[in-house]
């Protein structure tokens, strides 16, 4: 049975992460992107209504623990710094239980993939955050990870969505054009990073 954590309680205003924050912890955005030119239609969209839209809310499913999260993580343009602190936890290494920031723009090229699938299914997580000391042990183990994952620097994220033909989740994160996309498809997952735009299959 999907465990689901208690969201905190939201934020007040004076409380809540800025912009500037996010430019600052994030580095990379859909924001940016757009205005670097080069992207596709859908992608130009977002990025003329990055800071516009009044409300983000995520839904995530941790495939291995189990747990379930929906909340609000962005209001009126700001980060609520509870739900991040929430979703650090569900995107944890659950290897080990250690508990890292996770980057602000992989949770919204999450709730753009969503948006942009037209789906209100919770996104399945299965690797998130990855301590340096779980990396080597999967190179170790498992084809296809990197010694500098992005995944050890909370900054990427490997999913696959209820309902959805993980080919497609590829295809629309790709059409995105967010940051790093792979496509995994002997495992069914999709990667996800907020480093610089790529694509491959492995």
């Amino acid at each position: 049975m999907t465990r689901r954590i208690a969201p905190r309680r939201q934020a007040s205003t004076e409380s809540r992460l800025s912009r500037r924050g996010f430019v600052r912890g994030a580095g990379f955005g859909v924001l940016a992107l757009g205005l670097g030119g080069g992207l596709t239609g859908q992608a130009r969209h977002a990025a003329a209504g990055y800071w516009n839209d009044g409300i983000r809310r995520l839904a995530l499913h941790n495939l291995w623990t189990e747990e379930f999260l929906e909340v609000t993580y962005w209001e009126d343009g700001e980060y609520l710094p509870g739900p991040l602190e929430d979703f650090n936890y569900l995107l944890r290494d659950h290897h080990n239980g250690r508990v890292e920031s996770i980057f602000y723009g992989v949770l919204d090229q999450l709730f753009w993939l969503r948006q942009a699938l037209g789906t209100d299914a919770p996104i399945g997580v299965i690797s998130g955050y990855r301590s340096p000391a779980t990396n080597r042990w999967l190179r170790r183990h498992t084809e296809g990870v990197a010694r500098n994952s992005l995944h050890t620097l909370g900054m990427a994220v490997d999913v696959r969505i209820e309902r959805q033909d993980t080919e497609h989740v590829r295809r629309t994160a790709a059409t995105l054009a967010m940051g790093g996309c792979g496509y995994y498809h002997g495992s069914d997952f999709v990667h996800l990073d907020v480093g610089p735009i790529r694509r491959w299959r492995g």
